[in-house]
């Protein structure tokens, strides 16, 4: 069976796509950081946990 280019395209990308997610997504919880979002910031406001968290 032959498939067309955009097919194949179409096909890498709902595999490739999942997996960057979760790439990122595990990234993430290996450094502990949270994305905030600020208005007007010219860059990205990181907040990261703390090993004991102040109850």
């Amino acid at each position: 069976m032959i498939m067309d280019v955009q097919t194949i395209f179409v096909i890498l990308a709902f595999l490739l796509l999942p997996l960057f997610c979760f790439r990122e997504a595990w990234k993430g919880w290996r450094t502990g950081a949270v994305d905030k979002v600020v208005k007007n910031a010219r860059k990205p406001v990181y907040v990261y946990r703390h090993a004991d968290p102040v109850q």
